[in-house]
């Protein structure tokens, strides 16, 4: 009949339409985890590409206020704050939580203490395996924490170099090159050019004067531009009266 033919056109088209809505979810369902699946692994480049930005503006303040600490006073402050290091450090913490694993100190560090207890000899576990680190740093998530590491090393050579370089008067700016990139090699920089002495900059002494003599109303060493010379006696000696008043 007319009425069953009609029927029968109407249930193919309805049945395509829901297979066709669920397909549509599907793929929309699809498309939402592939993009929160590309935004999580942007996230390590994110976190690398924000601390380098840091790093180099933090590197150009410590240097400012290092070297012109009365010209640019946010920057000498910025420089003498411990909270300078803060950033880096979180997002160092927050990396190694994101990159860390069951199987990570297994790699880093493998062995058993079965093993170990074992007998046959001298048989050492728990030491770090290249192997092992190499396949924890070919992972994203591990390598921006590792690089992250090295921002936080680097910075904080760089800041120690930058306040021991405002207080003895000694060149910087080849040290902040150096930590930039390479952290031990800045140290080592530092130590150097601190050994070496100053760069015709006023250094500031700390004498025992500033600590102990004006309290009993003289000062010890005279002014910082003028220290008097004293024997290394003399000062112990001063110190100790001091200390026992």
């Amino acid at each position: 009949s007319p009425s069953g033919a009609r029927a029968r056109a109407v249930a193919p088209s309805r049945t395509s339409r829901t297979t066709a809505g669920r397909g549509s979810t599907a793929t929309s369902s699809g498309a939402v985890a592939a993009a929160a699946a590309s935004t999580a692994a942007s996230l390590p480049e994110v976190a690398c590409a924000v601390s380098l930005g840091y790093m180099a503006a933090a590197f150009v303040a410590y240097y400012l206020g290092a070297r012109h600490p009365k010209r640019f006073a946010r920057c000498a402050r910025f420089t003498a704050s411990p909270a300078s290091l803060a950033p880096p450090c979180v997002a160092y913490l927050m990396l190694l939580v994101a990159s860390w694993s069951p199987d990570t100190l297994s790699l880093m560090m493998p062995g058993s203490l079965e093993a170990g207890l074992s007998a046959g000899g001298f048989n050492p576990q728990f030491f770090p395996s290249l192997n092992g680190i190499s396949t924890l740093l070919s992972r994203r998530a591990v390598a921006a924490s590792a690089w992250m590491h090295l921002a936080c090393v680097n910075l904080f050579v760089a800041r120690h170099a930058s306040l021991k370089a405002a207080k003895g008067g000694y060149k910087l700016a080849h040290t902040l090159v150096l930590s930039f990139v390479f952290g031990p090699a800045g140290l080592f920089s530092h130590f150097l050019t601190a050994r070496r002495g100053g760069s015709g900059a006023q250094k500031h002494f700390s004498s025992y004067g500033e600590r102990y003599g004006r309290a009993y109303g003289y000062a010890y060493g005279g002014p910082a531009d003028a220290p008097a010379r004293r024997s290394r006696a003399t000062k112990h000696k001063f110190a100790l009266m001091s200390s026992l008043f």
